[in-house]
This record gives structure tokens, sequence and C-alpha cells, in this order.
């Protein structure tokens, strides 16, 4: 949705030659909410290989949950309603409207009392509708239809007033605004003393991805690393990712039994579309040669074939090399860099982009790589991310480009199911 606009001094100065910012000012509430939620995913998802995920779980929002879908002959043995769809909770989270309701793990949630999720919609979609109308009423009386030991029943759930989303959403929309002061509030005190954020696994890797997204959070809210009730905190993050970038966790052992699990390659796909936003702002220097010292591991980096692995150092733990989604996001980090005067391979774009078309069908989706079982198998998720990384290439007039974005915008309901986080993929879709 839409972004407070906190200073005037961000309509201006952020159209001149800037990457993409000024387009993905209006993504931030999809950046901030995405980086403070726990990492939750699809039941039913598969991973690269075809293979279902049973542990995968989606956040239920406003509900202080997680959960995933009942479907099949489990929704059937649970009691869930012909025609309908469950949502199993499998955690609350504490002091949440969930919790304070009296939901419980193994709770199914079906919908409400008078409306059940139906089968025809994407499960998330259809609870989300439902506790958004309920937000929008100062005294609702919302209940939810929930199956608990076989037996149906009504919670009575107290969910914040939020309001309504205005005509002009997400512009001068009052709830948004008041969704994205909030988080970004949230989101400054989560911040350590050395500028990163806390991102559970993944070490130094994890630290700087998420430091990324909230950097780039308080840059679109109008801050900038000079004015703005934001500007320590983007000074923070600009001297951890100028310091940190690039480099492995010395205590993640990247090599374990002969397989290789580095995870560099994150790293160097989305540090450089924050720091080439500073770069902009304030020409520092230490903050060019980090870009540079980036563009040439980048290129260093890439595979023969074209595309990039999670990290460098050869076969990984499943032992295949490259995915798409990686590639994304350093063809992107390419074309900010670019765009930003660093020099870049233009080899290596070459070989990038000739990768990802290779990965597709005829329908455009972007595959999980270009090997058997794995090419021609599109995601919207990781479609969105390359019809970004064109962008920031710009390369709208490649040939491609259109086919990707028809079949994104086809398949575009699919967002929730991609394979490993959707948060990713969700942060793909708002800047597609």
């Amino acid at each position: 949705r839409g972004a407070p606009r906190q200073r005037r001094f961000s309509d201006t100065s952020c159209s001149r030659g800037l990457p993409f910012m000024d387009r993905f000012r209006p993504t931030l509430p999809f950046i901030v909410l995405l980086t403070l939620l726990p990492i939750a995913r699809t039941e039913g998802q598969v991973g690269p290989f075809g293979r279902p995920r049973a542990d995968d779980t989606f956040n239920l929002g406003q509900l202080g949950a997680e959960g995933m879908p009942v479907t099949g002959d489990a929704a059937r043995a649970s009691g869930v309603p012909e025609g309908a769809v469950g949502i199993r909770v499998s955690k609350c989270l504490p002091e949440g409207p969930a919790e304070k309701a009296g939901l419980k793990e193994g709770d199914i949630i079906v919908g409400t009392p008078t409306a059940l999720i139906p089968k025809k919609r994407v499960p998330i979609y259809a609870l989300m509708e439902m506790l958004e109308a309920a937000s929008t009423v100062e005294k609702s009386n919302f209940s939810l239809a929930v199956i608990r030991d076989g037996k149906r029943m009504a919670v009575k759930v107290a969910l914040p007033f939020l309001g309504k989303h205005s005509a002009t959403c997400p512009l001068k929309c009052a709830r948004c605004e008041k969704l994205g002061a909030e988080s970004l509030q949230s989101l400054a005190k989560m911040q350590g003393s050395d500028g990163a954020f806390e991102a559970g696994l993944g070490g130094m890797n994890a630290k700087v991805v998420v430091t990324t997204l909230a950097g780039l959070a308080f840059l679109a809210s109008g801050s900038t690393p000079t004015e703005g009730p934001y500007a320590a905190n983007i000074g923070r993050c600009t001297e951890f990712l100028v310091s940190q970038a690039g480099k492995e966790d010395s205590l993640f052992p990247t090599k374990i039994q002969g397989a290789n699990w580095s995870q560099l390659n994150w790293q160097l796909g989305y540090a450089p579309l924050y720091l080439c936003e500073v770069y902009r702002l304030t020409k520092d220097e230490k903050v060019r040669t980090k870009l540079t010292e980036l563009a040439d591991a980048i290129a260093r980096h890439q595979e023969t074939c074209g595309g990039w692995a999670h990290g460098p150092g050869g076969p990984n733990a499943l032992d295949y090399l490259e995915l798409a989604i990686v590639n994304n996001w350093c063809l992107a980090s390419l074309g900010a860099m670019q765009q930003m005067g660093i020099a870049v391979s233009p080899d290596a774009i070459r070989r990038g982009v000739a990768y990802q078309v290779e990965t597709s069908s005829s329908d455009g989706g972007i595959g999980y790589s270009v090997h058997e079982g794995q090419k021609g198998v599109g995601d919207p998720g990781r479609t969105a991310g390359c019809v970004f990384a064109f962008c920031m290439l710009k390369m709208q007039g490649h040939k491609f480009f259109k086919r990707m974005g028809d079949y994104y915008l086809q398949n575009i309901e699919g967002i929730p199911n991609g394979h490993v986080s959707p948060v990713m993929h969700f942060t793909a879709s708002a800047l597609a």
C-alpha cells in the first residue's frame, strides 16, 4: 500500500538519476512489514525437485498466528465442511489477538459463522479479506468459525481498528500511513548498535540481506542519510553494509562434509540496491568503493553457464549450482550500479539475461534453473524478480520482457505458493 511522505524534499531530490526509489516508495509497507514478520511459508509448496514441503506455514496477519491449509482427506477427516478449505493454526504469537481470543494450536479456521473459506479461493487471501473487513469497524463483533476436536465453534476475536482505505489509496490513505509509521518505528527499535538487524539463521549473509531491506524501508519513508526521522538509522545501516557486505560469516562453515554451503551471493544481490541509493544521495567515495568491490565480486562469482549459485565454491549440498532466484537480484544490482556510473561487466549481464530466458518455457514464467525437472517450471515470484531485474537494466524493450509480464499478471495469485519463503516473492512482486 502507500507510504507516509514525511518530507517534501524526498519528492524532488529522488527524481534525478535514481535507480528505483521513486517507484519503490509505494511498496514501503510490503518491505517494512515483511521484514518484521517471521519467515512463514505455504503448505503444499514443492522443493526445487518437486518434493512437497509438509512443514511450510504462512503468517495469518492481524491474528498474530501462523497456519497452513487443510485440504482433501485431511479436511474431511477433520470435519471441514464440503466445498470449504480449513487453515490449521500452527502457532499463536504471545499477546496477539489469536492468543487473547483463546485460539489454540491445532484449531482449524474455516471462516466466519456466516461465510466459509471457499475452495475456489487461495485460503490466505480469503482469510485476509475477512480480517481486513472487520478491522474497518471500530467496535466490530467479529468471530471466527473454528473446528476444535472435531466440533465446530465460534471464537470472538478483537482485531485492531484500522479504519477504511481511502479512495486514493495508497496515496493520502490514513490507514496505510498509520500502518507504515508504526511499522517503521518498530523496525527502528530492532536495529542493533552495529547497524545490523538480527535475522535468525544465516549468519552474516542474513544480516546483510535484512539490513538492506530495512535500510530501503527507511529511505522509502522519505528520510535521507542527512535529513528526516530515520537519518541516523540509515547512517548505521550504511556503516554496517560498507564494512560487512561481501564477507561471509567466519563462524559459518561453508564446507560441510565436502559440500558447499556458501550463501554469499545473496549478499551481492541485495546490498548494492541500498548502497546505490545512498551513493546517489551522498556521493560518498567509501560507498562507491564498496559498490565497485561488489560489482567485481558478482562478475567473478558468475558460473560458466551464466547463472549464479547460492555462493561461490562449487556444487552445493544438493549437488547443483545456479538458480534463477539468485540471478534476479544479482542482475538487478548490476543494473542499479550501472545506472550509478559504477563499472560493471557487460558480459556478465549478457550471459545472466540469457540464462534467465533459458530457464523459461514459451509461457514466459521463470523456472528454477535450466536443468531437467527445473527448466520451464514457471513461478510468478521468480518471474516478478526477473521483471524487476530487466527494469533495473533498462531492458523493457527486450522481446522476453512482455512475455514475462503477461505470465506474472496471469499467475499473480500464486505468489504465496512460491518455493521457500513467499516473503521474498511478495517483495519482488511489489517491485515488479
